[in-house]
């Protein structure tokens, strides 16, 4: 069997499943981000309010408005003028009061600061440039020529800061004037409406309220599409692990289809044992991970680990039972300190492998009797071992008929005898005759009367087939007999029993 080609696809399965399985954690980490955000937001939605009785309440409140207009002598359009005046009149002495007692005179602080600067650091240039004079004499004349023109910078600089901050201050100034006046035109054209206006602060209350609700209501919106774009995200995503899922299957059967090409499929040139490699799914292993995150005794449960789980199926399992657990479908409870995250983080784990059926002239190995079985273990163990030290096989005629001891077993044996030292405990003649032993080992228990023996409990002889004597005056039974005729007793039943076999077949 050549292996190049295999391992190098099974080396290359494994990183692509890294790969994968890498991207599917990334998934599950972005999920998890994602119903936290949702969390969070629907939490914000809630603290708002109910948004049927948000738009409720806005009918409520547009109808008593109505009713309250329609009571003075003032139309809606009128109102609506007077409103908006008054927004303006609001909102210019804002400004105002924002010009007049905030940026006004932080600007001139920073004036001052300015000013400041400039006066300190020249007292303090010139004083100490007099004492380096003094100290130092003429020799630094230049350094203290190169200093005075750095002096002479910094009175620039700050000059030219203060006089933009002097313009900036300038067109403030007239900026208050400009509102100031238009807000005197505006307190001009509202005193109107005002004389026409009755039940105002009712009215005033009541527009207020109404704007708190249409606020609660627009809030509520933004969080909803906000929420729609979360479930959207989540559902791609979700949509994203069952691709890299399917992707992960698809890895294992570029694997499947390489081992299982002709040219690999045959386990020697000299065997007629083929291997054949399927993609299975460790479900039982699913289910037990399941059974580890969810409580087991609730019907829901159970019946999510009743479920038949197939290779083509599991892909769909996997989507479902997240899509369940996210929205709480399944009604499925946890175990302690368990949640959903912890269910989804289980359902994405790689439970997929590799599965290999043994055949022989297209004898699956899982029919075959224990004792085919046995040998084409023996087979597998021979081919695919490059150990050169013994092999001790106990009884490998077990559960197997003559025919196939004679002619198959024992035609295996011969062949892998040449590479390999093979000792085997049998019964049976034609695995120890057929076979052509190089040596044989006889063993002997003596009997409750300790005879039989010579002196242990237990005796052996061991020799070549072909050696042959008998001595009928020895008492032991090992060694008053030579191997040929132990293997003739002992496996065959003894010369009698043999020409009645052969007298009964006629041969």
């Amino acid at each position: 069997m050549e292996n190049k080609e295999v391992k190098e696809a099974y080396e290359q399965l494994n990183l692509n499943l890294n790969k994968i399985n890498l991207e599917i954690n990334n998934k599950v980490y972005e999920i998890e981000k994602i119903l936290e955000d949702y969390k969070s937001k629907n939490t914000e939605k809630i603290n708002i309010g109910d948004s049927e009785g948000i738009k409720k309440e806005i009918l409520k409140l547009e109808g008593a408005i109505e009713a309250l207009v329609n009571e003075s002598k003032m139309s809606v359009e009128e109102i609506s003028e007077y409103n908006r005046i008054t927004n303006k009149i609001s909102n210019n002495f804002s400004k105002i009061n924002n010009i007049k007692n905030i940026i006004i005179p932080e600007l001139g602080r920073y004036k001052g600061y300015f000013k400041d600067i400039k006066i300190r650091v020249k007292k303090e240039f010139e004083y100490n440039l007099a004492n380096s004079k003094n100290i130092l004499g003429d020799d630094f004349k230049s350094i203290f020529t190169e200093k005075f023109c750095d002096m002479k910078n910094l009175d620039e600089f700050i000059k030219e800061k203060i006089d933009i901050l002097t313009i900036k201050e300038t067109d403030l100034i007239n900026k208050l004037d400009i509102l100031t006046h238009e807000n005197n035109k505006l307190q001009n054209d509202i005193s109107n409406y005002k004389i026409k206006l009755k039940n105002k602060s009712e009215i005033d209350k009541l527009n207020n309220r109404l704007e708190q609700e249409r606020n609660k209501k627009e809030k509520i919106e933004e969080i909803e599409k906000v929420l729609c774009i979360k479930v959207k995200n989540l559902n791609e995503t979700i949509g994203k692990v069952k691709d890299l899922i399917n992707d992960r299957k698809n890895e294992y059967k570029k694997l499947i289809d390489t081992i299982n090409q002709d040219k690999f499929k045959y386990i020697s040139e000299d065997t007629n044992l083929i291997l054949k490699f399927e993609l299975q799914l460790k479900d039982e292993s699913l289910k037990d991970d399941i059974g580890s995150i969810l409580n087991k005794t609730t019907v829901e449960v159970k019946q999510l680990l009743d479920t038949n789980i197939g290779i083509e199926q599991y892909e769909s399992f996997v989507i479902e039972t997240i899509f369940n657990s996210i929205k709480g479908i399944g009604n499925y409870k946890y175990k302690n300190g368990k949640g959903y995250l912890d269910l989804i983080k289980i359902l994405v784990k790689d439970y997929l492998d590799l599965s290999v059926d043994i055949l022989e002239n297209d004898d699956k190995f899982d029919v075959m009797s224990p004792g085919k079985q046995g040998l084409i273990v023996l087979k597998l163990l021979i081919h695919l071992s490059s150990e050169r030290y013994p092999i001790l096989i106990d009884q490998p005629e077990d559960n197997l008929d003559n025919r196939t001891i004679s002619c198959e077993l024992k035609n295996f044996i011969l062949d892998k005898k040449k590479d390999r030292q093979i000792i085997m405990v049998t019964h049976n003649p034609n695995l120890t005759v057929l076979a052509d032993s190089d040596e044989v080992i006889v063993a002997n228990q003596s009997g409750k009367d300790g005879k039989g023996n010579k002196k242990y409990r237990f005796e052996y002889v061991s020799g070549p087939l072909e050696f042959s004597f008998r001595k009928e005056e020895e008492e032991s039974i090992l060694f008053s007999r030579g191997i040929k005729e132990h293997v003739c007793e002992i496996l065959e039943g003894g010369k009698e029993a043999f020409k009645q076999r052969e007298n009964k077949y006629g041969f």
